[in-house]
């Protein structure tokens, strides 16, 4: 708490036209079909899949 520095001038973004986003990272074991089902819901979400490796 001893390295917060003190707010001196807020301003509220909201009440004007703004985007928001939200970032998720999440680490899934899946087999070929259950990889397919995961790329549609992805789509669904349009979210973006960052990496696929084969399990060891």
């Amino acid at each position: 708490l001893n390295k917060l520095i003190e707010v001196v001038k807020l301003v509220d973004l909201t009440e004007g036209a703004h985007i928001e986003r939200e970032l998720m990272l999440v680490k899934l074991k899946a087999t070929g079909s259950q990889r397919a089902e995961i790329k549609r819901t992805v789509d669904i979400f349009r979210g973006q899949i960052v990496d696929v490796t084969s399990s060891v």
